[in-house]
């Protein structure tokens, strides 16, 4: 139905149709208004009809505009205008029609329609319309009738072969990263040839493109030759802007191109893949400005392209990781390379082909599709050919390439280096051996030798070379760094293969590596010759083959000797490396021979042939030899450049002579050699070493490395005033080399070398005896003073060199110095005087020690001032390491101000200096910061400030009102006795300590002090700290603080007030010491909410309290961050009542070890309620908690008592002891510990038990180890540990079978055989400060091929040395050899092919090589050690054996069976003696197993059943005890033991109980119940856990071990302070076993004719030392557990 205004403005129509023109003049104006409210949808309408045509001519004109701008034409502005007319007023239209539902909104629901708003809108409607038409008929002129289409979207085809893995998903978010950074605009990936670039790029451009990162992608391949013009189109096509290569000028192409990068509306990418060199960016029209809509991405074999763009990043993409080198050549290969038999072959290809992307998909792919190819008639072993084949061409480079596309690839990097020089360095590199880290020195000797490099003629012209060349060749990563050793460089193994594929064309290079044993047979025109070996033993005789040889290296380490001629017909070899060899050595007509390695040389040389052979020699190498004495002859080498005699530990002697005779030496090095026995000023007669004034003959020698012992005479003559680069050690032997007298000195190649590593100029004079001074004109020593950036002067040997070096009117000699050491000495009063008067009349002071970088001053008793006077600007400005200590009379470090000095300070340690006051002086009325009125000092680098053993410090500097430490992570404060403050809020101090009088207290710093990166807070033996602080500390500091230790700082009495609390939101790790009147650790009580904030102390994960007497909680309150702690560490708090306060959660829930030592009042853990009505909750749950350790708790009464009605209430007193709680278990249903493997209790003396009756469920399920120690009131609770997963029913043991014990301790193993045929076993191993049983894993897999577990019986037995075990499970019985311990084992032999299984195994006792083996079938074979033979088969039993034993007193075997009969056979004659059946009670059947054992003496025997225990004298097979089930013991005996002395039998039962029983009378001694060894989930329930087997320990008859059925081994021994078994009736706690009480343990029943055995005297239990000390001992070692030493200064 239409609205009534709709029908009036029908009307309104009829009614202008009737009237006509009446009234035109005055009915017009009235008529528009009215249509205007009548017409309302009809304008409407209309208007966005009109706005959809001006659309479709906007979207015209647009379209044309966008071509235009692809070709980069320049749009016209009335085009512009018109496009702006139309967009403005499409959004004005696009409102109207949004307000037009207003209008029927209205009010009452929509009838009244809101008529203002809509004759509004409609008379705008109709304004608009005519705007809209009017536009829309100018667009027209602008259109046309068809268009250039828009350039095609870039298809990119991602290859995911690796862009899932980890590696290159790390480096595609950088990328990402970087492309989204507005202050980069040119980012690189570089890496090695194949390493996966291409692939990577590309992906990064497809997720760019996704997710509308980037509005235009495009790419272009640059390759080795770059075409400029080709890329600049195919760019330019890419973007639309076509036939950009017509364009002739390449000005105007490069402006077209940059135009169209730098659209104004739009986000361009440009990928450039494959540049090998740099080119002008700008003449391919790149815009290098940064622009937030223009990014460039290129990849590169090439490193540091385009390095000085400030807006360049560079990302090197490594090789893969080796799982994912693995994983990439699997899904290449396919299934094929996880067969077993190529699993092998798998690894090693993946190994050869270096973890390169491109190699494993290639070969990978080749592999797949050979075997897919001829899937249908290959069998398994020609598969596995073609894999062992592809093996040999990876490993044999020289052979046929494993993929040539892959290989054709590789060698374009080789083939686009320019400079000849680095393609043969490279080659060279090529000839080591793969993988190994090459030394840039071998190269530089090595290309020397070869004379590679054109117009060197000097050793250090050569290095640096080969510097540059290495720099060139890994910036094309034809070379990387090594990542082992400095001064290296290797080849990946691809690479290499390339190289010596090239090498080996023409026969230039032959190539020779791996397991080849004799000479290799190829042409004779090779150049170069790298064979390497480890199994040629013998060379031939003459080798005529290689008349261009120029190159060798022989390492051969079987080579014992060289044939006499193998030299002749190399008369052009140039470089030999002859490493390892030790024998006679001659080298006959090698004239042309300039380098000679013999690294490693323990032979014998031809000095004859050496001279006469080898005339023209420049390098000679004994590095690492044995030689004993340089021969003589070395000095007619008259050409030698180069001596290495670097670590000849052998070496002692150099004859006279010999060194001055190498008038040419360039190049000497002693570095790490053993020879510092020099001749010095007036020995020369009586010389038998060659004297130091030789070295002045060598006028060209310029690098020397050389140590010299302090007493001998430097002579006077300049021996060391032309050297360049040197190493001079002069100090006494046993400084340079270690004594015995000086433990803590390392030997020379350690200490030295990494002080010295480095160092280019290193002058070293100490000496550790007194000694004359060494004169600083001698020898040229003032010059290597002046000269050497390395300088360690220490002792008083040292006195002249130091004034030479100091000299107290100026600063000459510091100027070049890097490193400075001066200790021992007698210095000036000041290091540096820069008060000289020839200064301040003209010009100012230099600068001192301008490029210093380490200071170390120690023992300097005379030194007063470091710079006397004013520091000059400039000076200091490297140094990064400051170390003052021990200078007794130093009062501070410097006098302020210090402008422009130690702005690169780094760390700055100062120890043990008595008078000094403050760090920095500053006088009075002296500025410091210019710049402002503040008084200011910065630390802009400072990572690191120690300061300790300061008595008189009063502060970092007086005066001062601000101290900014921006860098500061380490702050280490120890022994500083003036202050009680760190921070103070009054530090108006004057400099003038009697000024201050007045003052309450010093403050170290003042209370505007800036440390917001301090890291770690190490506080120790401040005497006086009081507090921190007085007032709030700036905004920032503490605020990223991990790690905080304070230690003996005795009045301080909180360390975390509230304030501070708040400040630090990153504390990790808190260690508190030593401090007698800290009360509280976290004063929560002054935060203005009471509220918990779980911002504070949330990650916090470690703490440790040791000795804090006055301690009496952590917390009054809980912080809510506390509950993430992961480590908390109590020692020695006597006051401290509970651990966590009664108001927290429910849960701790990243609490993993919890330790408390020593702690007197505490009595509960978790306390129920405190003195301020907060309760606890009913529950607390430690779901993360591995390891606990509760020890030496006296008054301990439960973790978490449990206050109810029926027990005496905690009363609101703290003094527990007048209130004690009744006996609680340790552990009851309020706490649980689902995640606990490692228990540990101690000394718990008011414990009654361990467990109640009731636990959480799931807690203790996942306990490992538990270990009981000490504990007196747990009076039928031995010792015990446990080993295994008390929860997994299902682990590798299955059950516990059978336990074996070594007889020796060195093996300290125990072994266990599992139902499932698993050999496993532990060993005593340290954690921490004990040793525990720890799983060692799977020893052996018995076989079980066919066999039925259920049914089988595992078996094993040990030989009497412990050197053998027989072992089988149902199958094969098998033979091992064990080695010290059973988890280093070999399996001999394997025999015995069931059926019939063996059930039973034995050693015969006096020869090892004879076994008994019980058989299924009731037989027993008699078999020799290698089972090969059966010697006898006994028969005589009914059923199954189930026991053998052996008397070697009377010569008999006894065996038991299922059949309840004891056979006894003869061991000589294998004849059956006796058969007795035992006796079982009536009505009961012969089944069950039948074990027996004998006495130590041999004629005893036990036989044990699950009825019964039984002594027999086995003589007359006589009965002479029987112990049958009774009282407590009704369930079937499992398993019976003798204790190793016999005097005990241990006895496990099916319900749990064990019971110790006296040998002789077979009297109850010690009955265990099961609930003090198994948690209560295990005593009720259908899960039977009880004890299967039980083995006594070999040694200690006290000990004993049970497997249980459950997988678990518990091992056991009474309590240290009984020391045997058995107690007193009236001291047991019986406890409860199925609803009864247990009678008294002294119950037995025996047969009439018993005579029951006098009581021995206790023996005392040999306590065994890894598991339980002595009171005293255990005591000691806890001390010396917990209470380290305070930290320590610098």
């Amino acid at each position: 139905m239409a609205d009534p205004l709709t029908l009036a403005c029908c009307l309104g129509k009829i009614g202008e149709i009737v009237l006509g023109g009446i009234g035109d003049c005055l009915i017009d104006p009235i008529k528009r208004q009215f249509t205007y409210m009548c017409c309302f949808h009809w304008n409407i309408m209309e208007l966005e009809t009109q706005l959809k045509g001006l659309e479709t001519t906007r979207q015209g004109v647009q379209m044309g505009v966008d071509e235009n701008r692809r070709k980069v034409r320049v749009i016209g502005p009335n085009v512009e205008d018109w496009l702006n007319s139309a967009n403005e007023v499409t959004t004005e239209i696009e409102g109207i029609i949004q307000d037009k539902a207003k209008v029927k909104e209205g009010c009452l629901n929509g009838w009244c329609p809101n008529l203002k708003l809509r004759y509004s809108l409609s008379r705008t409607a109709v304004k608009k319309t005519k705007v809209v038409v009017d536009l829309k008929a100018d667009g027209v002129q602008y259109t046309q009738s068809s268009y250039s289409p828009p350039p095609a979207c870039l298809e990119i085809t991602t290859n995911r072969d690796f862009m899932g893995f980890e590696s290159r998903r790390l480096i595609m978010e950088e990328i990402i990263k970087a492309l989204k950074h507005d202050e980069i605009n040119l980012i690189g990936v570089c890496g090695m040839g194949g390493v996966g670039k291409t692939i990577l790029v590309n992906e990064v451009a497809k997720r760019v493109k996704e997710g509308n990162h980037f509005d235009e992608v495009a790419m272009a391949i640059v390759g080795q030759k770059l075409d400029l013009t080709n890329v600049q189109a195919c760019i330019g096509d890419t973007l639309g802007l076509k036939n950009l290569c017509n364009t002739k000028s390449p000005i105007e192409r490069a402006n077209l191109l940059r135009k169209r990068l730098l659209p104004d509306d739009k986000k361009v990418l440009v990928i450039l893949d494959d540049i090998w060199e740099e080119f002008d960016l700008q003449a391919m029209g790149i815009p290098l400005e940064c622009s937030k809509n223009f990014k460039m991405l290129y990849t590169s074999r090439t490193q540091d392209l385009w390095h000085g763009l400030r807006t360049k990043k560079e990302i090197p993409l490594e090789l893969l990781s080796k799982d994912e080198a693995l994983q990439l050549f699997r899904e290449k290969a396919g299934d094929l390379a996880d067969a077993r038999d190529l699993q092998p072959i798998a690894i090693q290809i993946v190994n050869e082909c270096g973890r390169l992307p491109l190699a494993l998909a290639l070969i990978g792919s080749a592999l797949s599709k050979k075997c897919g190819r001829n899937a249908e008639i290959c069998e398994e072993n020609t598969i596995k050919m073609m894999w062992e084949e592809m093996l040999d061409r990876l490993t044999c480079p020289t052979s046929t390439p494993g993929d040539m596309d892959l290989s054709s690839k590789m060698e374009l990097s080789y083939k686009y280096l320019q400079d000849e020089e680095a393609k043969g360095l490279f080659l060279l590199c090529c000839l080591f051996q793969e993988d190994e880290d090459i030394r840039l020195e071998d190269l530089t000797r090595y290309g020397f030798g070869l004379s590679l490099f054109k117009g060197i003629n000097k050793m250090r012209q050569a290095r640096r070379r080969v510097f540059a060349l290495v720099d060139d060749l890994k910036s094309r990563y034809l070379l990387l760094d090594s990542k082992e050793e400095e001064q290296c460089v290797k080849v990946h193994d691809v690479v290499r293969d390339m190289g010596i594929s090239i090498a080996s064309k023409d026969t230039f290079a032959l190539v020779s590596h791996g397991a080849i044993s004799q000479w290799p047979k190829t042409a004779k025109h090779e150049h170069y010759i790298s064979v390497i070996s480890h199994q040629i033993e013998k060379l031939p005789e003459r080798l005529m083959l290689y008349p261009n040889l120029e190159f060798l290296m022989l390492r051969c380490q079987r080579l014992k000797e060289l044939p006499p001629n193998f030299f002749e017909g190399m008369g052009e070899l140039k470089v030999l490396e002859l490493p390892r060899f030790d024998g006679f050595l001659t080298l006959p007509s090698l004239r042309n021979l300039t380098t000679l390695s013999l690294e490693r040389f323990y032979g014998t040389l031809d000095n004859v042939s050496l001279i006469g052979g080898i005339p023209n020699l420049e390098t000679l190498s004994f590095r690492n030899s044995g030689i004993k004495e340089l021969p003589e002859k070395i000095g007619e080498l008259v050409n030698l450049r180069l001596l290495d005699l670097r670590e000849t530990c052998s070496l002692t002697r150099i004859p006279p002579g010999v060194i001055s005779r190498l008038r040419h030496l360039e190049e000497l090095y002693f570095w790490g050699s053993y020879f510092s026995y020099w001749e010095g000023e007036g020995n020369e007669e009586e010389a038998i070493n060659a004297n130091l004034r030789e070295f002045e003959f060598l006028s060209d020698l310029s690098t020397l490395e050389i140590m010299i012992e302090s007493n001998v005479l430097i002579p006077k003559v300049a021996i060391f005033g032309k050297l360049e680069i040197y190493k001079v050690v002069i100090a006494d032997h046993s400084i340079i080399f270690g004594s015995l007298n000086h433990p803590d000195r390392m030997i020379f190649s350690e200490r030295f070398e990494r002080e010295l590593r480095g160092k280019e100029r290193a002058l070293w004079v100490e000496e550790s005896i007194p000694m004359n001074p060494i004169p600083s004109y001698h020898g040229g020593i003032d010059r290597l003073l002046r000269s050497s950036d390395f300088l360690r002067l220490e002792g008083d040997v040292c006195n002249d060199l130091v004034r030479e070096l100091l000299p107290r009117d100026g600063v000459n000699g510091l100027q070049q110095k890097k490193c400075l050491q001066i200790r021992k000495c007698d210095t000036p009063e000041c290091l540096a005087n820069t008060t000289n008067p020839v200064h301040l009349s003209t010009s100012p002071a230099p600068a001192v020690f301008p490029i210093l970088k380490e200071l170390d001053l120690r023992l300097l008793p005379k030194l007063r001032e470091i710079c006397c006077g004013p520091v000059p600007a400039g000076s200091f400005g490297e140094l990064t390491s400051m170390f003052v200590g021990a200078c007794e009379r130093l009062e501070n470090l410097f006098q302020l101000p210090v402008e422009g000095c130690l702005a690169r300070l780094e760390s700055l340690s100062i120890g043990s200096c008595d008078m000094m006051v403050e760090v920095f002086r500053k006088d009075e009325g002296e500025e410091v910061q210019v710049a402002t009125n503040n008084r200011l000092i910065v630390f802009p680098k400072l990572e690191v400030l120690e300061l300790g053993y300061l008595p008189i410090l009063v502060g970092f500097c007086r005066g001062i009102d601000q101290i900014d430490f921006p860098q500061l992570k380490c702050l280490n404060l120890q022994e500083l006795g003036g202050f009680n403050s760190l921070f103070h809020d009054n530090c108006n101090l004057s400099s003038n300590p009697e000024q201050n009088d007045n003052v309450g207290f010093f403050s170290l710093f003042p209370q505007k002090v800036s440390l917001p990166n301090l890291e770690i807070l190490k506080l120790a033996t401040l005497p006086n700290l009081e507090r921190l602080g007085h007032g709030p500390l700036p905004v920032g500091s503490f605020s990223k603080l991990k790690e905080c230790s304070v230690g003996s700082c005795g009045k301080l009495l909180c360390v975390f007030p509230s304030q501070l609390l708040l400040m630090l939101p990153e504390l990790q790790k808190v260690t508190l010491e030593s401090c007698k009147s800290l009360e509280v650790v976290f004063e929560l009580e002054g935060l203005e909410s009471n509220e918990p904030n779980p911002e504070i102390l949330s990650p916090l994960k470690f703490v440790k309290l040791n000795y804090l007497p006055q301690l009496n909680c952590i917390s009054k309150r809980d912080p809510m961050g506390f509950k993430y702690i992961q480590t908390l560490a109590i020692f020695d708090c006597n006051s401290l009542r509970y651990v966590f306060a009664p108001t927290m959660t429910k849960s701790i829930p990243q609490l993993r070890n919890l330790e408390i030592w020593d702690c007197e009042m505490l009595s509960r853990i978790v306390a129920e309620e405190n003195g301020l009505g907060e309760s606890s909750v009913d529950e607390v749950e430690f779901p993360q908690l591995e390891s606990l350790e509760l020890c030496n708790l006296p008054n301990l009464v439960s973790f978490y008592p449990n206050v109810n009605a029926n027990t005496t209430t905690l009363a609101k007193s703290t003094d527990h002891n007048h209130n004690p709680l009744q006996p609680q278990p340790l552990f009851n249903e309020k706490v649980a510990f689902p995640g606990l493997k490692y228990l540990v209790l101690f000394k718990l003396q008011n414990v009654s038990c361990l467990w109640g009756s009731e636990l959480p469920t799931n807690s203790f399920s996942k306990l490992e180890k538990l270990k009981v120690t000490g504990c007196a009131s747990w009076r039928n609770f031995p010792c015990i540990s446990w080993i295994g997963d008390l929860n997994d029913t299902t682990q590798g043991l299955q059950e516990v079978a059978q336990l074996l014990y070594p007889k020796s301790t060195s093996i300290g193993d125990v072994l266990a055989l599992g139902s499932n045929g698993t050999m496993t076993g532990w060993k005593r191993q340290k954690r921490g400060e004990e040793k525990v049983w720890q799983h060692s894993g799977i020893f052996r897999q018995n076989d079980v091929t066919s066999v039925n577990l259920e049914e089988a019986v595992p078996c094993m037995a040990l030989s009497k040395s412990d050197s053998y075990i027989i072992s089988a499970c149902g199958g094969k019985v098998s033979l091992f050899k064990t080695f010290n311990s059973f988890n280093s084992y070999k399996v001999l032999t394997t025999s015995m092919q069931p059926p019939p299984a063996s059930t039973f195994l034995a050693f015969h006792p006096k020869d090892n090589n004879m076994i008994a083996i019980g058989m299924e079938d009731s037989t027993i074979r008699i078999c020799n050690f290698w089972m090969t033979l059966v010697k006898s088969e006994l028969k005589g039993h009914k059923k199954r054996i189930t026991g053998l034993a052996f008397s070697k007193n009377l010569n008999i075997l006894v065996s038991s069976g299922a059949d309840a009969q004891l056979c006894i056979w003869s061991i000589d004659t294998w004849e059956k003696l006796k058969s007795v059946s035992i006796q079982l009670p009536a009505g009961k059947a012969c089944n069950g197993d039948t074990r027996v054992e004998f006495h130590s003496n041999q004629i005893r025997l036990l036989v044990s059943h699950e009825t019964q225990l039984a002594i027999y004298d086995a003589s007359e097979m006589d009965r002479i005890r029987q112990w049958v089930l009774q009282d407590v013991f009704l369930a079937p005996i499992s398993f019976a033991v003798y204790s190793c002395d016999s005097r005990l039998v241990y006895t496990s039962f099916c319900d749990g109980n064990i019971g110790v029983f006296d040998a002789d009378s077979l009297t109850l001694t010690c009955h265990i119940a099961p609930s003090i060894y198994l948690q209560p989930r295990f005593l009720s329930g259908g899960q039977a856990v009880y004890p299967r087997v039980i083995a006594a320990n070999r040694e200690k008859p006290n000990k004993f071990a049970i497997g249980l059925t459950n997988g678990v081994v518990v091992f056991m021994k009474p309590q240290q302070l009984v020391g045997k078994w058995g107690l007193s009736p009236s001291t047991v706690d019986y406890g409860m076993l199925n609803d009864r009480t247990m009678s008294s343990p002294n119950t037995s029943n025996h047969t009439p004719d018993q005579n029951q055995r006098k009581e021995e005297e206790g023996e005392k239990e040999d306590v065994d030392e890894e598991v339980d000390l002595n009171e005293e001992d255990q005591e000691e070692e806890r001390k010396k557990k917990v209470k380290g030493k305070a930290p320590q200064s610098g």
